[in-house]
């Protein structure tokens, strides 16, 4: 770069970000509501049922309203705002729902609120004489919110159980500011963002292939899947490229070998195929078990729900690949068998056990499985995560983490997803991987008329999941005349594909009123296939500038700098046109670094775009930096990681 256009661009810079942004203080003993001292935000709630927040910000007046863009469900309203100075010095916006038995909460952003995160509800069960859970959480009547220890919020929930008054303290940590220098941070969460100018958070959707559906029933009455494909299922790519599916097919009733009058469960099948392409499958003919009088056949000896996971690390390569399964398909949920393979095609069982220390399941089927090696419990490795019922009819998301995927312990307060969370009413599977650190999931949420379809969750700890668009579906249902336009049955982690994330997922069309039709196999009359859609990898949400304003800026939490050269790599879309810069500060003086007030000019749309500075590392001595971003125009920023 000309020199005398690297020190234009650096003063430039500098003066455009100017001081860093000075945060509005609120009390942090009682609620902000008509507060008297000048300047003071206030918070309260309207007739509508929103909550408006008063704060002054450069000293002008703003009026916002945080939940607004936020659903709501029938007769549901906001209530008892409370607004607290947070550990990280800038106001925090608690509030609770008259419907949902959750509080949820905003971090103030330097000109904003934030997003909204799934705060903490009163976890109670009261089993019934048969042991059936109908509610795990007790009604908010009040709470307290104060800033708890240096990187805490504590929250005091009160309610009552049958006239007894309950009361239930809790700490909503912040993420470690380590985990940032480690993981990086992706947009979707904004734990690691201290303040933000003129922009807005810009989320997207993963694009269904326009081959959907990429793979169908067998059109062979020889073959298990006649009638629907991925009904469950896993899919892999393992390192040659090709791409692997293990899912669970039906037959069509009084065609295969099952007699009629049979559980619905009895007509699947686990089968298996593959794809060079990931678009165009596969069945190959596997020989391994007899179906209509032939193995000529992709069956597999897997159970209905096939979770499959490769574990690169096992030492045994006979278990190279695990699948966890509960055992039959109404026993109580404690036995439990560990199939392991070294091809992930010839199996043998080993015997394991579900241990159930707090809420014990009606039901407990794993849709997920993965060794965690950012975990530092070795007794907490493995995770898995899925379909927690607590009764017949209560459906809920739960975990359970294992050792060594062979004996398993459900986390004891379970659900760690409720119906009382979202907007929808009802959850079922859930999903969940690792990525920059985080938990990453897709829930799946249904309406009244049974239509399925999948959001969007994170959690920093595996156990506690906001949504990241509550009501917004990341994998939507298709059209009225779509093959997908009804119930979205399943999910498979993503496959990562270059810079690309690919969603495979089961869906079908309904029959109106199966349930009236008279006829007990009406469900097996609509075909079940599996679909395609497909993101730039970790754009889940990030940052644009706002309409009407040409530029904005973002700050980040102060990190401690590591030694030697500073390496940063931005998951962004940028041009010549539409810029972006990055500066380093140091986050007590707020002072930019020499050397890195600005960066080589950045010029691109990828997932790991390199910043280049004028100097390869900073300054020895410095205790606490912060990373400052202006975009102009259109450009995009969804994550950043250091390298």
């Amino acid at each position: 770069m000309d020199p005398t256009r690297r020190q234009v661009l650096a003063v430039g810079i500098g003066s455009l970000f100017g001081p860093l942004l000075r945060s509005p203080r609120a009390s942090a003993e009682q609620p902000a509501k008509g507060g008297s001292e000048p300047n003071k935000p206030t918070a309260r709630e309207t007739e509508a049922g929103e909550i408006v927040t008063d704060m002054v910000v450069d000293g002008k007046p703003v009026q916002l309203s945080p939940t607004a863009a936020y659903p709501r469900r029938p007769d549901e309203r906001w209530q008892e705002p409370v607004l607290i100075d947070g550990s990280d010095g800038q106001p925090w916006l608690f509030y609770r729902s008259n419907v949902r038995r959750f509080l949820y909460y905003h971090r103030w952003l330097g000109d904003g609120w934030g997003p909204r995160y799934d705060g903490r509800g009163f976890y109670f069960v009261d089993p019934d004489s048969t042991n059936v859970i109908l509610e795990n959480y007790l009604p908010i009547r009040t709470f307290q919110a104060r800033c708890g220890s240096e990187n805490s919020v504590e929250v005091t929930l009160h309610s009552e159980v049958w006239g007894v008054p309950e009361t239930r303290v809790q700490s909503i940590p912040r993420p470690d500011p380590a985990m940032f220098l480690k993981a990086g941070s992706l947009f979707l969460d904004t734990s690691f963002v201290a303040e933000t100018r003129n922009l807005t958070r810009h989320c997207e959707l993963p694009v269904k292939h326009p081959a959907n559906p990429v793979f169908t029933p067998s059109d062979r009455p020889d073959l298990p899947d006649q009638m629907g494909v991925m009904n469950h299922g896993t899919v892999l790519r393992d390192e040659k490229g090709c791409f692997r599916m293990w899912y669970s097919g039906y037959e069509r009733v009084g065609q295969g070998p099952t007699p009629p009058g049979r559980n619905w469960q009895d007509y699947m099948h686990v089968c298996y195929a593959q794809s060079d392409d990931g678009i165009h499958w596969r069945r190959p003919e596997l020989g391994l078990l007899s179906y209509a009088g032939s193995k000529r056949n992709n069956l597999l000896p897997l159970y209905l729900t096939p979770v499959v996971v490769e574990d690169p690390v096992e030492g045994d390569p006979s278990r190279r690949f695990k699948a966890p399964q509960q055992v039959g398909v109404y026993n109580y949920p404690l036995r439990s068998h560990l199939q392991v393979s070294p091809d992930a095609v010839h199996w043998r069982t080993l015997v394991g056990r579900r241990e159930y220390p707090g809420t014990r399941p009606w039901w407990f089927e794993f849709n997920c499985c993965f060794r965690d090696n950012e975990e530092s419990d070795p007794a907490r490795r493995w995770k898995a995560y899925g379909y927690f019922a607590t009764s017949p009819k209560r459906r809920t998301c739960g975990l359970a983490t294992s050792p060594d995927c062979l004996t398993w312990t459900g986390y004891p307060e379970n659900p760690v997803i409720d119906p009382c969370q979202g907007k929808k009413e009802h959850v079922h599977d859930l999903v969940v991987w690792k990525e920059q650190g985080l938990y990453v999931g897709l829930v799946q949420v249904r309406d009244s008329d049974h239509h399925y379809e999948y959001e969007l969750v994170f959690s920093h700890d595996g156990i506690h999941f906001s949504r990241v668009q509550d009501g917004l579906a990341l994998l939507p249902l298709g059209g009225p005349q779509d093959w997908d336009c009804d119930l979205m049955t399943a999910a498979s982690a993503p496959v990562f594909v270059g810079d690309e994330t690919w969603f495979y997922y089961g869906a079908k069309q309904k029959i109106e009123k199966l349930s009236d039709s008279g006829d007990p196999y009406a469900w097996s009359l609509v075909t079940t296939s599996a679909g395609l859609a497909t993101m730039t990898r970790g754009r889940y949400a990030g940052f644009a500038v706002k309409d009407g304003h040409g530029q904005g800026t973002l700050r980040t939490v102060p990190f401690s700098l590591p030694a030697g050269p500073l390496r940063l790599r931005l998951n962004a879309a940028c041009t010549a046109e539409d810029t972006l810069r990055v500066a380093v500060i140091d986050a007590n003086s707020g002072k930019f670094l020499r050397g890195f007030d600005d960066c080589e000019p950045l010029v691109g749309n990828g997932i790991a775009l390199p910043v280049i500075w004028r100097e390869p590392a900073p300054p020895p001595g410095l205790a606490q930096a912060a990373l400052v971003f202006q975009l102009t125009g259109k450009a995009r920023l969804y994550g950043l990681q250091f390298s």
